[in-house]
């Protein structure tokens, strides 16, 4: 009891600094800028993937991005401020008691410290270092990047023509390219995955119901065909001895979902799936949107995954996913009965149905670094834990380079904390840059082009 009224007296400490902070920042500032959700539609006029653009089908929903409307940098410093309060605060007392409790059936509610008042931070308050890649442009001159995975020296990149391979200075490898209709060929890949215990980067291929795998260095390995009804795979990831588990999203009028977690197993060179959880009674119909945008990650040697329209946290273990914790949102999350009774609802009146009922999307990313698991909610705020507390973070401020980082914003990295930065953007800002004090990306864009490749940005999270 001693310890719950100190930590709820900590609160309203906490709560005061905060309250005089927001104040004192609204008094002497102008306006503070708002953030916006922005995407874009599939423009295909046919009914599968890459028949007339690589990255579309009909109705996709795809390019989502966190947008800054009316941004003013020097009005947000009293605000920064009390966000480092804060966080000073979450990190000092997580070593203390669990803020989780026990909830029916064994699962525990981990109750976030700050529920209904996310706080922007400092970009340093949580990174210790930022590593800089220049990607090499003379050899591979890349578009929108979709995703970056790494492993070692090797930086894979996928963008919306193919998937290249570059060394841990930014010097191009090799393009994984054998394009084609062949047995060792692809057209188009849904997306990718490592086998980091064998290297070998592995290439989804939905249309042909096949996946692809290359050595790090693009030689072609082996083709490992896919039944038709596991072949809409999302995302993929390996788990512990050599166990692949797939993520499916909802059920939509292009293909239709059964599960939304598969564990494979390899039988006679065919990879057949083994339902690990459900799909939802429910579907997207003429819109393909995954709802996750990265649904499995690895802390401390667990992996952790989460469900589309949930504010659950799986587990897998023994070859089972099972539901171990529940975060305590302040949106909550659908129930059983209103997913039965709006099943047959479109993409766009569903997320209508959600807003008018005050429902959100539950935990639509997770992320994990050595010490703490990111947990991206209904795409506009972003929870820390580290097993024991949680803190929600509204955005993140970048002190040394006076701009909005997009770290642990929805869509802002991958699950190995790579981020980058368009060439275009850092030369529009490369003024502010040079007056910064982050001299190694001030080194960098003296001499950057315009039209030159992205600068991978990789991330080293300060310890408990």
């Amino acid at each position: 009891m001693i310890m719950k009224n100190k930590i709820l007296l900590m609160i309203i400490i906490v709560l005061f600094i905060g309250g005089y902070g927001v104040f004192f920042s609204l008094v002497n500032a102008k306006p503070i800028s708002d953030l916006a959700l922005t995407y874009e539609l599939g423009n295909c006029d046919k009914d599968s993937p890459g028949n007339c653009c690589l990255n579309s089908r009909i109705g996709e929903v795809r390019n989502i991005k966190l947008v800054m409307i009316g941004r003013n940098n020097s009005s947000l410093i009293g605000l920064v401020h009390v966000g480092r309060v804060i966080m000073i605060i979450f990190l000092t007392m997580s070593s203390c008691q669990r803020q989780v409790s026990c909830h029916k059936d064994g699962i525990e509610i981990i109750d976030i410290l700050n529920k209904d008042c996310p706080i922007q931070i400092d970009l340093y308050d949580i990174v210790d270092s930022i590593k800089y890649i220049p990607l090499e442009t003379s050899e591979c001159l890349l578009s929108d990047i979709e995703c970056i995975k790494n492993d070692g020296n090797f930086y894979f990149v996928k963008d919306s023509r193919g998937l290249f391979v570059f060394d841990e200075e930014g010097h191009f490898i090799n393009e994984i390219s054998h394009r084609g209709i062949g047995p060792d060929e692809y057209v188009y890949s849904d997306n990718f995955y490592l086998d980091r215990d064998n290297k070998l980067v592995c290439l989804i291929c939905n249309s042909a119901r096949k996946i692809l795998q290359y050595s790090y260095i693009g030689t072609y390995s082996n083709t490992i065909q896919l039944n038709a009804k596991d072949a809409n795979i999302e995302s993929a990831m390996m788990c512990g001895e050599g166990e692949l588990i797939a993520y499916y999203p909802l059920s939509n009028d292009y293909s239709l979902s059964k599960s939304e977690y598969s564990t494979f197993r390899i039988k006679n060179n065919l990879l057949i799936g083994e339902t690990l959880l459900k799909a939802k009674k429910m579907a997207t119909q003429n819109v393909h949107y995954s709802f996750l945008h990265y649904p499995i990650a690895l802390l401390d040697d667990q992996y952790f995954f989460i469900s589309v329209l949930s504010n659950e946290l799986f587990v897998y273990e023994e070859g089972k996913i099972m539901s171990r914790y529940y975060l305590n949102m302040p949106e909550n999350e659908p129930s059983e009965s209103f997913i039965e009774e709006h099943k047959d609802l479109g993409f766009f009146e569903l997320i209508e149905t959600l807003k008018k009922n005050n429902i959100g999307w539950g935990i639509t990313a997770i992320e994990s670094s050595s010490d703490y698991l990111f947990m991206s909610i209904s795409n506009k705020s972003t929870v820390i834990w580290d097993k024991k507390r949680s803190i929600q973070i509204s955005s993140i401020y970048d002190s040394n380079l006076n701009l909005y980082s997009d770290l642990l914003l929805p869509g802002g990295v991958s699950n190995e904390h790579l981020g980058f930065y368009s060439a275009d953007f850092l030369c529009a800002e490369k003024d502010l840059i040079l007056e910064g004090t982050d001299k190694s990306l001030a080194k960098l864009v003296e001499t950057l082009l315009e039209d030159d490749n992205p600068i991978v940005c990789q991330y080293f999270f300060k310890k408990k």
